[in-house]
Order: C-alpha cells, then structure tokens, then sequence
C-alpha cells in the first residue's frame, strides 16, 4: 500500500482517530459529573462526581504517562523532559510523576464510590483504542476498492485492449461490470459500516459514561381521558 500513497499516512490517522476518542470520551465524563451534580442528592451526589472526575483522572494520567516514556506522532512529547530520578534502570520525568499520581487519585476516587469498579479499570484503554475503528473502516473501503479496480483492469480491460479481438470485448463489458457492482457494492458498504460503527462509539463509549434511562414511561397507543368517558 505504500506505493500507492496509502501506507506512511496510516500512523497518523490512528492517532487523529485515538485524539477524536480521547475527547469524545473527556465530554462524556465532563457531562456525566455535570448530570450527578445537578440531579443527584447529598453524599451520593458527591461520591459519583468524585468516581466521574475518577474515571477521567486515571485516563488522562495513563495518556500522560505515556507520553513521557514513547514520542507518538501528532501527541505531545515529554520523552525529552529531565529525570528527577531513576527508578527500575528508568529515569522518571515531572510528566509521569503527574500521570503516577492522576492515575492514583482517580482510582482512590472511583474505589470511594464503588471497589468493585476497579475492576473495569481496563475498559478506559479499551474504549480509547476503540475510535481506531474509524480508520479501520475506511482503509477496508480503500482496499476493496483497489481489489475491484486491480480487477477491472489489469484482469479484464487491459488485456483486452492489447490484443483487441472479439473476445475482447466481452472482456471489456465484464470488466466494467465488475467495476461498476464492485464499487456501488463498495460505497453501500461503507455507508453502512461508518453508520453502524458510528452509532456503536455514541451508545457503548460515549453515553454510558453520563445518560441515565428515566423520566416516563413512552406509551404510543395510551390516552387518559381527563373531561369524558368512554361510553
């Protein structure tokens, strides 16, 4: 894929897909401390704040930490940054000190409300590389794409046009179906898949971390009758 210009940008796709993640994810948190604050009550309220402001601590301090130990592209780089002092044959910058301690009291703060929690510590990394999907998506369309057009014409079209015969012209006709079902099959796909997937990162990484299902029941086919009855 490198040769047809595809393969050097992937890197950085991934990471502007894992930056939408990081911040989608940070919005839901934001939105689910501004939720249990507004409508919850006394120390639970507090507790759940405290858990949300948990959540996104320990991920942030996780995203810090790595950018003091590994220079990712298109991401901050602390790598460079002097170690205060070596531990485990490994200097420690000011950077992963503060990812060391954001991860500490985000799990501090999510065990005060819940200790079984921790144990869904693992999701927070899960759910960010999840946004990779978004690129997954698109290079599945640009590689199907390519196979369609590879068979178009260096299977079909080319050849024919080479030695142009009778056959040939077959060969052109059933190149250009290929051309034309393999693509519409093609863009179909890929509507669909970037819908699917789409919706999947709003309802499993974004709305679990703030909406709560409630308020009244929907009943489309009820009616209360308040000024007359039925006879």
């Amino acid at each position: 894929s490198g040769e047809h210009g595809h393969g050097p940008n992937i890197p950085e796709l991934m990471v502007l897909s894992i930056w939408i993640g990081i911040a989608h994810i940070t919005l839901g948190r934001l939105l689910g401390m501004y939720n249990h604050a507004k409508q919850g009550h006394g120390h639970h309220r507090t507790l759940a704040v405290m858990a949300n402001f948990g959540w996104l601590a320990v991920m942030w301090g996780i995203i810090i930490a790595i950018w003091s130990v590994a220079a990712v592209p298109l991401m901050p780089d602390f790598t460079g940054l002097p170690a205060l002092f070596t531990a485990a044959g490994m200097g420690v910058n000011i950077s992963m000190i503060i990812g060391g301690v954001l991860i500490l009291v985000g799990i501090a703060f999510i065990a005060r409300e819940s200790v079984l929690e921790v144990i869904e510590l693992p999701t927070i990394v899960s759910h960010v590389l999840s946004y990779a999907r978004i690129v997954a998506v698109g290079l599945s369309s640009v590689a199907i794409a390519m196979v369609v057009n590879f068979m178009t014409f260096d299977m079909f079209i080319n050849p024919a046009l080479e030695n142009f015969t009778l056959m040939s012209i077959i060969l052109v006709l059933v190149g250009l179906g290929i051309f034309l079902f393999g693509h519409v099959l093609n863009i179909a796909l890929g509507l669909l898949g970037g819908g699917l997937h789409s919706i999947r990162l709003h309802y499993v990484e974004f709305f679990t971390k703030f909406y709560k299902g409630g308020g009244i029941r929907y009943n489309p086919f009820g009616m209360k009758r308040r000024f007359t009855t039925e006879e």
